[in-house]
Protein backbone atom coordinates (compact mmCIF):
# COMPACT_ATOMS: atom_id res chain seq x y z
CA UNK A 1 0.00 0.00 0.00
CA UNK A 2 2.72 2.88 0.68
CA UNK A 3 4.50 1.76 -2.66
CA UNK A 4 1.28 2.44 -4.55
CA UNK A 5 0.69 5.61 -2.49
CA UNK A 6 4.28 6.64 -3.39
CA UNK A 7 3.70 5.63 -6.91
CA UNK A 8 0.91 7.55 -7.14
CA UNK A 9 2.49 10.75 -5.61
CA UNK A 10 5.17 10.06 -8.38
CA UNK A 11 3.15 10.06 -11.03
CA UNK A 12 0.61 12.81 -9.94
CA UNK A 13 4.23 14.74 -9.60
CA UNK A 14 5.00 14.14 -13.00
CA UNK A 15 1.89 15.06 -14.41
CA UNK A 16 1.49 18.40 -12.92
CA UNK A 17 4.75 18.87 -14.42
CA UNK A 18 4.04 18.28 -18.01
CA UNK A 19 0.72 19.84 -17.31
CA UNK A 20 3.12 23.53 -16.12
CA UNK A 21 5.11 23.43 -18.85
CA UNK A 22 2.38 22.28 -21.69
CA UNK A 23 0.94 25.73 -19.96
CA UNK A 24 4.05 27.48 -20.61
CA UNK A 25 4.31 26.73 -24.04
CA UNK A 26 0.76 27.09 -24.80
CA UNK A 27 0.30 23.34 -26.07
CA UNK A 28 -1.91 20.40 -25.09
CA UNK A 29 -0.40 18.13 -23.05
CA UNK A 30 -1.42 14.58 -21.70
CA UNK A 31 -0.32 12.18 -19.14
CA UNK A 32 -1.92 9.13 -18.52
CA UNK A 33 0.11 6.12 -16.35
CA UNK A 34 -1.13 2.82 -15.10
CA UNK A 35 1.21 1.35 -12.40
CA UNK A 36 0.24 -1.83 -10.65
CA UNK A 37 1.66 -3.27 -7.40
CA UNK A 38 3.87 -5.61 -9.38
CA UNK A 39 6.02 -2.50 -10.78
CA UNK A 40 4.97 -2.12 -14.19
CA UNK A 41 3.97 1.37 -15.15
CA UNK A 42 3.10 2.75 -18.60
CA UNK A 43 3.32 6.42 -19.33
CA UNK A 44 1.83 8.10 -22.16
CA UNK A 45 1.47 11.09 -23.53
CA UNK A 46 -0.65 12.61 -26.15
CA UNK A 47 -2.99 15.32 -27.01
CA UNK A 48 -6.55 15.18 -25.45
CA UNK A 49 -7.47 14.98 -21.38
CA UNK A 50 -5.26 13.70 -18.91
CA UNK A 51 -5.76 10.58 -17.23
CA UNK A 52 -3.86 8.73 -14.03
CA UNK A 53 -4.81 5.77 -12.74
CA UNK A 54 -3.04 3.96 -9.82
CA UNK A 55 -4.29 0.13 -9.44
CA UNK A 56 -2.96 -1.58 -5.55
CA UNK A 57 -3.41 -4.99 -4.62
CA UNK A 58 -6.39 -4.21 -2.29
CA UNK A 59 -7.83 -2.79 -5.42
CA UNK A 60 -8.04 0.94 -5.00
CA UNK A 61 -7.96 2.66 -8.16
CA UNK A 62 -7.92 6.37 -8.61
CA UNK A 63 -8.37 8.45 -11.34
CA UNK A 64 -7.69 12.48 -12.00
CA UNK A 65 -8.42 13.96 -15.43
CA UNK A 66 -7.38 17.85 -16.29
CA UNK A 67 -6.64 19.26 -19.72
CA UNK A 68 -4.60 22.84 -20.32
CA UNK A 69 -5.65 24.21 -23.90
CA UNK A 70 -2.64 27.15 -23.07
CA UNK A 71 -5.85 29.57 -23.08
CA UNK A 72 -4.44 30.60 -19.97
CA UNK A 73 -1.02 32.14 -20.89
CA UNK A 74 -2.32 33.37 -24.04
CA UNK A 75 -5.29 35.70 -21.99
CA UNK A 76 -2.12 36.35 -19.74
CA UNK A 77 0.28 37.87 -22.66
CA UNK A 78 -3.09 39.71 -23.66
CA UNK A 79 -3.19 41.48 -20.10
CA UNK A 80 0.24 42.04 -20.25
CA UNK A 81 -0.10 43.90 -23.92
CA UNK A 82 -2.57 45.83 -22.57
CA UNK A 83 -1.02 46.90 -19.82
CA UNK A 84 2.27 47.39 -21.77
CA UNK A 85 0.07 49.96 -23.91
CA UNK A 86 -1.41 51.61 -21.58
CA UNK A 87 1.68 52.77 -19.80
CA UNK A 88 2.93 53.70 -22.98
CA UNK A 89 -0.15 56.17 -23.83
CA UNK A 90 -0.31 57.43 -20.04
CA UNK A 91 3.73 58.15 -20.48
CA UNK A 92 3.02 60.23 -23.90
CA UNK A 93 -0.16 61.77 -22.01
CA UNK A 94 2.55 63.16 -19.12
CA UNK A 95 5.03 63.88 -21.82
CA UNK A 96 2.26 66.39 -23.75
CA UNK A 97 1.27 67.32 -20.78
CA UNK A 98 4.68 68.76 -19.47
CA UNK A 99 5.50 69.93 -23.05
CA UNK A 100 2.24 72.02 -23.13
CA UNK A 101 3.29 73.52 -19.51
CA UNK A 102 7.01 74.08 -20.56
CA UNK A 103 5.76 76.22 -23.95
CA UNK A 104 3.11 78.10 -21.40
CA UNK A 105 5.93 79.09 -18.88
CA UNK A 106 8.12 79.95 -21.54
CA UNK A 107 4.96 82.40 -23.26
CA UNK A 108 4.10 83.77 -19.67
CA UNK A 109 7.73 85.05 -19.15
CA UNK A 110 8.16 86.39 -22.78
CA UNK A 111 5.28 88.31 -21.99
CA UNK A 112 6.58 89.80 -18.95
CA UNK A 113 9.86 90.49 -20.34
CA UNK A 114 7.85 92.58 -23.02
CA UNK A 115 5.92 94.33 -20.56
CA UNK A 116 8.87 95.17 -18.71
CA UNK A 117 10.87 96.62 -21.82
CA UNK A 118 7.25 98.46 -22.55
CA UNK A 119 7.40 99.67 -19.17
Amino acid sequence: MRFSFVLLLAVLGCFLLAQESGAATGTTTTVAATTTVASTATTTVAPSTATTTVASSTSDTTTASSSSSGSNSAAARRRRRRRRLARQRQRRERQRQRQTQRLRNRIQNQRRVINELRG
